[in-house]
């Protein structure tokens, strides 16, 4: 007997979980999400270094080594796990009040939240003042991204021939989004950020089993990640305005959630054995690839105040998931 999500991340958050039907018109709206294929983009910025910092940096001539530049990167980097490497390191001198200025050019790995979809482009950055306000412009941008998925996804369904009450849901699941997006748009705005553009691409000509493979990886995997992550900040997060709203998202993620199990369950049956194992050898590494990426925290004043479990809790919090439902 399949488990309803809403029982399975009661159990595991310790929360009531309502069925998302109960919205607040007026709360701002953040999600968070995993995607598959990860990739990088160059990047670059200049790091205002406190003398204390810059002076513990120089080596013993008293100059800045390329290894100790590269350091001082890393170290003002908002999370240095997602530096692959660094091309440009370059001291630029003190500014007007004695600090040091350090451009930094590095390849950086990309953070996606929401939904991702063929026909979106992946999220490459968030930007804002600090890290809660980059994190929320990622998640307003992804929150877009995942509004395009959905509408895409109940297009490629109709060509599958799926019955309409999924395809329904799809466009249901769209317009959840839309409102998130706008939403979090303006938590975003309130803090300083600046939300990303979404970027398109044509709409795929794919085969079923390819649509059930993103599913069941951004689907079952990563979406249904991000929805009890929802409920986790729904009662976590030091912010009291972000509680509000992601107690809000979290039930309308659960929702979405629940329709990727039953996208998937309509799709095994279109499919051929050797398809399924395909499907579940990849969710299996959509696991282990989720379970390493949480492993890389926000710094801790941002995770505390968004509400994300800390890498201990995640992994615990993974590991009850997946055992409910694999």
């Amino acid at each position: 007997m399949r488990l309803p999500l809403s029982l399975v991340f009661a159990t595991l958050v310790g929360c009531r979980i309502t069925d998302g039907q109960n919205k607040d018109d007026t709360g701002r709206i953040v999600d968070t999400g995993w995607c598959s294929n990860i990739g990088t983009y160059w990047t670059e910025a200049t790091y205002t270094v406190g003398a204390a910092e810059y002076a513990a940096a120089l080596g013993e001539d008293d100059t800045l080594s390329a290894a100790a530049c590269e350091q001082l990167c890393r170290d003002n980097h908002w999370d240095a796990f997602l530096i692959q490497q660094i091309d440009v390191c370059r001291d630029d001198g003190p500014d007007a009040d004695g600090d040091q200025l350090i451009y930094c050019h590095w390849e950086e790995e990309e953070l996606c939240e929401g939904r991702a979809h063929a026909a979106v482009a992946r999220t490459r950055r968030g930007t804002g003042p600090d890290p809660v306000a980059a994190w929320l412009a990622r998640a307003a941008r992804a929150e877009a991204g995942s509004a395009r998925a959905f509408s895409v996804m109940a297009v490629e369904l109709a060509r599958f021939g799926a019955p309409s009450d999924l395809r329904a849901r799809c466009a249901e699941a769209a317009r959840d989004e839309v409102a998130h997006a706008r939403r979090m748009g303006a938590l975003c705005a309130s803090r300083g950020g600046v939300v990303e553009p979404l970027v398109d691409h044509a709409l795929p000509d794919r085969s079923l089993f390819d649509f059930a493979l993103e599913n069941a990886v951004e689907g079952c995997v990563f979406e249904t990640w991000a929805a009890l992550a929802a409920w986790h900040q729904a009662r976590h997060a030091a912010d009291p305005e972000l509680r509000q709203a992601m107690a809000v998202i979290a039930g309308d993620e659960t929702r979405h959630a629940e329709l990727a199990r039953d996208l998937d369950r309509w799709l095994r049956n279109r499919l051929e054995p050797a398809d399924h194992a395909r499907l579940d050898a990849a969710v299996a590494d959509a696991f282990a690839r989720l379970e390493a990426r949480l492993q890389r925290p926000l710094p801790e004043p941002a995770r505390l105040t968004l509400g994300l479990p800390s890498p201990d809790d995640a992994v615990r919090l993974l590991a009850g998931l997946r055992a409910a439902l694999l």
